[in-house]
């Protein structure tokens, strides 16, 4: 059995029971359940990766298309990543086979509008949670707690060596988005 306990950002090693954003206390509750001996012959696995580079790239991918369609550009917000070497020791690792910071990001962006340089960009932005809760029926403080979930990532706790190496590149995913 495949235990989905993949989380939108990285909470180093383990999944938390006291941590302020909802999701990694409703993993940490799931996995320690599993983990009971009550579920000993349930075979089950916990994805934990840092991100995934389909959510952290589709503000992109909007930003080009509508770049596309009307020539003009509105300001790129990257939402949880962060500028180059911003956090500590290092750069925040997006996730792939390669150290991707948000300025990396910005590269192949600028690429796919045929070499035009994106005027703004806001990095750190979450706005958009806000937005989500306002216009949602569901329990607007547990859709605000997200905006906790980038803590670890910001203090420079999230990096290659707490992820699996995936396949594609930001690049890679940023092309198969806007297909």
């Amino acid at each position: 059995m495949l235990v989905c306990s993949a989380t939108f950002l990285c909470v180093p090693h383990k999944r938390i029971a006291d941590f302020k954003a909802y999701y990694p206390r409703s993993h940490w509750a799931i996995e320690t359940m599993l983990s009971q001996p009550e579920f000993s012959n349930l075979h089950w696995t916990s994805l934990q990766p840092n991100g995934f580079l389909n959510f952290f790239l589709w503000p992109a991918v909007k930003f080009i298309k509508i770049y596309r369609r009307t020539g003009t550009q509105k300001g790129l917000s990257l939402g949880f990543i962060l500028r180059h070497g911003e956090t500590q020791p290092g750069a925040y690792v997006v996730n792939g086979p390669e150290e991707t910071t948000g300025r990396d990001i910005v590269k192949p962006i600028e690429q796919r509008l045929g070499g035009e340089k994106v005027e703004t960009v806001k990095f750190k932005d979450l706005s958009g949670i806000d937005r989500m809760a306002e216009h949602s029926s569901e329990s607007k403080n547990v859709i605000l707690s997200i905006n906790y979930a980038p803590e670890p990532t910001y203090e420079g706790r999230c990096n290659a060596a707490t992820t699996s190496k995936a396949k594609r590149t930001a690049a890679e995913v940023l092309d198969a988005l806007l297909e």
